[in-house]
């Protein structure tokens, strides 16, 4: 809980809490979750859950949007966005992804967030080739995820596509399996803004 506000003191745009069982940053379904600040929007991540499911914790935690890492149809993306959602949808990137498969979400969604493709659902802590993302050319904005963290954080803002919205924080400013270094995220942070301000 602590590590939680922690983080929301440095007000990121999301904070994403992962209700997927087989992750090693999993939140127990009877734990609880803080209150975050108006400003910080409360994502659950989910992997092929079923919609009683799902919507009993949106409703637990009083959710802002969910984040679907599996095969979760665009008919039930649409659903959640007509609740008032925020609905991001995952897709990981190799060589062989077909990027026409993202038409029939376009309207369903509100961000798609691309990550390095792995064997399992989730993150894999790895970067993949940015450049194929020269290949999207859809009007949704998407959120650039895989392995970032100092080391590539400037490099991935400087990747220029018309699309990117953001980045998506995770291992790569752990000390380990859901709780985040704070100096770690403090420094990416005055990067990012600093990028930010620097556009304006």
């Amino acid at each position: 809980m602590e590590n939680i506000h922690s983080v929301s003191r440095h007000h990121p745009d999301f904070m994403g809490f992962i209700f997927y069982p087989h992750s090693p940053r999993y939140v127990a379904t009877d734990e609880s979750l803080p209150i975050l600040p108006a400003d910080i929007k409360k994502v659950g991540v989910f992997v092929d859950q079923s919609w009683e499911e799902m919507i009993h914790l949106i409703d637990k935690h009083k959710l802002d949007g969910v984040q679907f890492h599996g095969q979760e149809s665009e008919e039930m993306a649409a659903q959640m966005k007509q609740k008032g959602l925020i609905v991001i949808k995952a897709f990981r990137i190799d060589r062989d992804f077909n990027f026409a498969r993202l038409v029939r979400y376009e309207t369903a969604v509100d961000y798609f967030l691309f990550d390095t493709k792995g064997k399992v659902p989730g993150g894999t802590g790895q970067t993949f080739d940015w450049s194929l993302l020269q290949h999207y050319t859809g009007s949704l904005p998407f959120l650039l995820s895989g392995g970032l963290s100092e080391q590539n954080i400037k490099q991935a803002l400087e990747f220029k596509h018309p699309r990117l919205a953001g980045v998506d924080l995770n291992s790569g400013v752990e000390i380990s399996p859901g709780i985040k270094d704070l100096e770690k995220i403090k420094r990416i942070l005055q990067i990012i803004n600093k990028q930010r301000n620097e556009q304006v």
